[in-house]
């Protein structure tokens, strides 16, 4: 049952959105709720706005990536910012973007993920993901932030896979992304390792490192079905 004071917030939040709806809110006044303090403003905006006109506009999307915003405001936010990658090739915006690939929302991540696709500068992403990587795979042997490192470098790996190419890879990063699946090919999460198949089979098509042809043999053996498809 609601006390009085929950059902009371709850015919205001709904009158308000009612009245939002039916307002007539041009882009400026959308940029205003953007960056009030009021989550529901802030939500609001992220909903009505199509189309972000300014480089700097977009720019202030990235402020709401961060850890302490709200779920729904992470996610908006990155879905917003998927239609405007443009706006994003730079150092400064690949480190955000990056850095919510940690995010515990799997809409934040996928969305992430879309916009570092459309980016040009690839061999800085991966070279950000593979240290994001590295970190998390220590921090998977923490009982207690286990399942937030396994589920970060799930999508850091399937991040990768969708941006090598042979211009995004450099002998160092090649063998970086080598000494991280050899660390990820032994993880117990099925996954992981289904990731971790799927990039050692599209480095073999760029360079026949011995390490990538030992990987290849343990992922055909591997107990997992998944596993041994992806690598095939």
């Amino acid at each position: 049952m609601l006390d009085n004071t929950q059902e009371k917030n709850i015919i205001v939040q709904t009158e308000t959105a009612y009245e939002l709806n039916l307002a007539e809110n041009n882009y400026e006044k959308l940029l205003d709720f953007l960056r009030s303090d009021s989550l529901d403003l802030t939500y609001f905006a992220l909903l009505k706005i199509e189309k972000l006109k300014t480089k700097e506009d977009s720019l202030f999307l990235l402020n709401l990536l961060k850890p302490h915003q709200d779920s729904r405001i992470r996610e908006q936010a990155s879905n917003l910012i998927k239609d405007h990658c443009h706006y994003f090739d730079n150092e400064d915006s690949i480190r955000f973007l990056t850095e919510a690939i940690r995010d515990k929302n799997p809409k934040v991540c996928r969305n992430i993920t879309y916009t570092l696709q459309k980016i040009n500068n690839r061999f800085m992403i991966i070279e950000k993901l593979v240290n994001i990587i590295q970190e998390e795979i220590e921090n998977s042997d923490k009982e207690q932030i286990k399942n937030r490192a396994v589920f970060t470098i799930y999508w850091s790996l399937f991040a990768i896979e969708n941006l090598l190419n042979p211009e995004s890879l450099t002998i160092n990063t090649i063998e970086n992304l080598i000494e991280t699946v050899q660390k990820t090919s032994g993880f117990k999460e099925y996954q992981i390792r289904e990731r971790s198949a799927v990039i050692v089979k599209l480095l073999t098509k760029i360079n026949n490192h011995e390490k990538l042809v030992q990987l290849k043999e343990l992922f055909l053996n591997d107990e997992n079905f998944y596993v041994r498809v992806a690598i095939s």
